[in-house]
């Protein structure tokens, strides 16, 4: 340090701003106008379909190191700057360690999903990191916590004397290695003229659409009356009734058919059988339902005689 440099920390943001645009296939590109004014046809190109934007920001940022009044002797101007610089430093630590224990309980989050509820163990919610409480962290605020990626190079010097300084820089550098984001790409897809003008023609259709819809079922309505609604709901329950009466009938011939069926496959393994003792055998699903049968054997005796 000469004496006309200053002690401040030095911080350069640039930002970045893409456009990609995907024009209309079905419009028809060729011509020779559009070969001699590509330039413009390009700005103009941009109006006729959907474009992409992309954002990002790069943020160069090199921290001035703390020192101790004590060890720099420092009066006047220089003081109230280290002063300053070691606030900022102090919050910017404050911030690591809150963004570090985040990314640590985030972790067993994560890791108790795959056990038992029984092992789980109560994590605390991480504490808010401060980042109001200095003007450099407030700057930083989105290259650290937000959505980002971030590199920190630490500089430490293998001196004796700086040892205790070396040892704060090496401990600045492992909380903020703990620190985890997840960055994703800042896209916004807007679209061009053309494709508003026709988005807003169908919308448009889409509301003619409705309105004649409702007018045909307000004029369907208005010329219903109550009796007519009664009407067709008793036609609606006599409908219900029907069908329900006409499935009990299926399932009644049904079992008709599975009776006769059974009585046919008694009489032909028991011929010799009285009616008597036919009567007092038990049907298939029923013990206690019987039928009739005439002994034609004993009709054809009765015509003999």
């Amino acid at each position: 340090m000469n004496a006309t440099s200053s002690r401040s920390h030095a911080i350069c943001i640039l930002r970045i701003k893409g456009v990609v645009v995907f024009a209309d296939e079905n419009k028809d590109s060729s011509g020779d106008d559009e070969n001699e004014n590509s330039e413009d046809n390009s700005e103009d190109n941009s109006d006729d379909g959907v474009s992409r934007t992309f954002e990002a920001k790069l943020t160069l940022v090199d921290l001035a190191g703390s020192e101790r009044l004590e060890k720099t002797q420092a009066t006047g101007k220089r003081a109230k700057e280290g002063i300053s610089i070691n606030k900022g430093l102090f919050v910017l630590g404050q911030v690591i360690s809150a963004l570090a224990e985040r990314g640590r309980i985030l972790k067993q989050i994560e890791e108790q999903n795959g056990t038992s509820t029984t092992k789980r163990r109560k994590v605390l919610p991480p504490r808010k990191p401060p980042y109001r409480d200095s003007k450099l962290t407030r700057l930083l605020q989105d290259s650290l916590g937000g959505n980002s990626r971030t590199i920190m190079i630490a500089c430490v010097s293998p001196a004796d004397f700086n040892v205790e300084d070396t040892v704060n820089t090496l401990r600045y550098a492992t909380h903020a290695r703990n620190i985890s984001n997840t960055a994703t790409a800042n896209l916004i897809e807007t679209i061009g003229q053309d494709e508003a003008r026709k988005l807003k023609r169908e919308n448009t259709l889409l509301k003619q659409q409705i309105a004649d819809l409702e007018e045909t079922i307000a004029k369907f309505t208005q010329d219903v009356t109550p009796d007519d609604l009664e009407r067709s709901m008793s036609i609606i329950q006599m409908e219900q009734n029907q069908y329900s009466l006409q499935q009990q009938a299926d399932r009644t011939r049904r079992q008709n058919r599975r009776n006769s069926a059974f009585s046919a496959k008694a009489l032909e393994a028991l011929p010799d059988i009285t009616a008597e003792e036919l009567c007092d055998l038990p049907l298939e699903g029923n013990a206690t339902h019987g039928f009739s049968y005439t002994n034609q054997a004993g009709d054809d005796d009765d015509d003999d005689d």
